[in-house]
């Protein structure tokens, strides 16, 4: 039965007036989410494509996405400096009036 309501995506967001424009650029940097283990796997993917884009005798990133867990407000983290990003959830339906930008992750 649909209930028509609850309809959200899982999304990676930064700040609007950040340098970071892809959830690509955020590998080995501060990630925020309610969602660890999801973030996890996604982060993990991003690093694995990231390493082997380097095969070509260059030196590899040897920094991990850091990845903390924070319930409740998790969109003000970027803003209080304590991460470059966070993944949480946003209405399908909801025009975002944060001051972030959102890029897919699912």
């Amino acid at each position: 039965m649909d209930l028509e309501f609850g309809r959200c995506k899982l999304q990676v967001q930064v700040p609007d007036k950040g340098p970071i424009s892809k959830p690509e650029e955020l590998v080995g940097k501060n990630i925020v989410t309610s969602f660890t283990n999801l973030s996890e796997q996604y982060f993990a993917a991003l690093e694995q494509a990231d390493s082997a884009a380097e095969t070509n005798g260059a030196t590899p990133k040897t920094s991990k996405t850091s990845i903390k867990y924070v319930g409740g407000s998790v969109e003000a983290a970027c803003a209080l400096g304590v991460a470059d990003g966070i993944v949480d959830l946003v209405g399908m339906n909801v025009l975002c009036q944060s001051s972030l930008t959102m890029a897919n992750i699912f």
